[in-house]
């Protein structure tokens, strides 16, 4: 088996598995990890040392003895621009690629690139492939390496979200029904500092977005309540019911909760408004909530009735098993970053 840990602001979440014929994948283990304000900022390692030994504490806890690891993260510092150039040999592809994005890119540091082919064809041109290149400055890409080997882990990649996110749903079933071709897909990943939204479309993530807010405020919110009241009056986030009808009776939560939906409204009307003439038949049909703050009761609703479009938790993929109990949701990332197509 190997081990993928997602690695965000708040929180690393870590899945422990194999990838079968057919892309199956079984998870073992899945768990959430808290990290200490200040360790990671936007997917960039700011204290070392603390996040080593948080990794080492983390496998030891947990007994994991596994060695081959894939991480992934997101930030605002990952660059990524969509292509076109020849189609080639894989190292001349790539090269070409560096080439498209440092010209773009106004900067003098050392940068990693790697790229996708996109299925979408250049129309009128087969000797040119579509591929989406994403770059991160080289330091960063040697920090996170430099902290496997620490911790006696083999690296097997370092991921980005919108990678990891194509090959959690791709050809699958999302909540026991399929994309179909001729729709589009909102999948919003609702961390604890930022959210994430990417439109899915025949296959690939065509279009992604960091939206400044997530649930962080909503769970410091419950901690500075439950430190005021004792017993039945304390709310458990495990418990937490965010639909309207709960709102309307707790202004106080409901005023925390307003902030989360509106920010997130206003960035997916926005993407929505920006790809409705790209999209043209296949305007998005459905938003696809994951990440540790979709897993509260009620949020889906919520989020549907604000954004006027079906909108679901994902609770179910197929060809996914995890142990019984265990919500998918937060776990979406480090799924993808467990499945490699190399």
């Amino acid at each position: 088996m190997s081990i993928a840990i997602d690695i965000g602001t708040k929180a690393m979440h870590l899945v422990q598995g194999a990838v079968h014929k057919k892309n199956q994948v079984t998870i073992k283990r899945a768990v959430i990890e808290p990290l200490p304000s200040g360790m990671v900022q936007d997917g960039i390692i700011r204290e070392f040392g603390g996040l080593e030994m948080t990794v080492k504490n983390m496998l030891q806890k947990y007994s994991i003895k596994d060695k081959n690891c894939s991480l992934t993260i997101n930030g605002n510092h990952i660059y990524s621009r969509d292509v076109v150039i020849p189609r080639g040999k894989p190292a001349v592809m790539k090269d070409v690629a560096t080439f498209e994005v440092m010209s773009s890119m106004n900067t003098t540091k050392d940068m990693s690139v790697e790229y996708v082919v996109s299925k979408q064809p250049v129309p009128d041109r087969p000797e040119m492939v579509n591929v989406r290149a994403s770059a991160m400055q080289l330091d960063y890409v040697n920090d996170y390496h430099k902290l496997l080997k620490n911790c006696k882990l083999r690296a097997e990649a370092l991921d980005i979200h919108a990678n990891a996110i194509t090959k959690s749903i791709a050809g699958r079933e999302i909540n026991g029904r399929p994309i179909r071709d001729n729709e589009s897909v909102l999948v919003l990943d609702l961390g604890a500092v930022t959210s994430s939204a990417y439109i899915f479309n025949k296959g690939e993530i065509i279009y992604s977005r960091i939206i400044p807010v997530g649930g962080l405020d909503i769970e410091r919110f419950i901690a500075q309540r439950n430190e005021k009241e004792s017993g039945e009056r304390q709310l458990l986030l495990d418990q937490l019911d965010l639909s309207l009808n709960t709102l309307r009776q707790d202004p106080g939560l409901a005023d925390v909760v307003r902030l989360l939906v509106s920010t997130v409204n206003e960035g997916v009307q926005r993407i929505l408004q920006y790809l409705a003439s790209r999209l043209q038949d296949a305007r998005v049909s459905t938003v696809y909530l994951c990440g540790r703050t979709a897993t509260y009761k009620g949020i889906d609703r919520t989020l549907a009735e604000t954004f006027n479009l079906q909108t679901e938790t994902i609770q179910q993929l197929s060809q996914v098993i995890l142990p019984e109990g265990v919500p998918v949701a937060p776990y979406i990332n480090a799924i993808g970053a467990l499945i490699r197509q190399d």
